[in-house]
């Protein structure tokens, strides 16, 4: 979890410095934005380095199949949704879409640094799909 909440923050530090490309120079707004993207960018490996593992570790084992679907679902609808709604977004105030991308970041970070207290699972070991067979030696039965 602690991994989502750095996530969460460098995603609300990319986000907080697009705004201000705006008023800069040709120049520097190509600098800002492209420090916006490394740091995304950043952000974004360790999304994919966590997302669908800890989707795996959320699921019940009869059940993965189903938690990693709709997990893919909601990015389809984010996807889906995105345009309309950020296009939206950036009529009525242009700088104020990013800094509400950034607060939710970072409302989201501070939420999975404080979730892991409370999750029934955290201090779990990680799901093994391989478990020895009871009764049987040497057998591996695949969940």
């Amino acid at each position: 979890m602690r991994t989502l909440a750095l996530l969460g923050l460098l995603w609300a530090g990319a986000w907080l410095v697009v705004p201000f490309a705006g008023g800069a120079s040709a120049g520097a707004a190509l600098l800002l934005l492209t420090l916006a993207m490394m740091i995304f960018a950043i952000g974004e490996c360790l999304h994919g380095a966590v997302h669908a593992p800890l989707v795996v570790d959320l699921a019940e084992p009869r059940l993965i199949g189903r938690y990693m679907a709709l997990s893919a679902l909601s990015w389809q609808v984010g996807f889906a949704l995105g345009p309309a709604v950020g296009g939206y977004a950036l009529d009525l105030s242009p700088s104020g879409v990013w800094f509400g991308a950034a607060t939710l970041c970072a409302v989201g970070a501070s939420s999975r640094s404080r979730s892991r207290r409370r999750s029934p699972r955290a201090s779990a070991a990680p799901l093994s799909l391989c478990q020895p067979k009871s009764g049987r030696q040497g057998g591996l039965s695949v969940r």
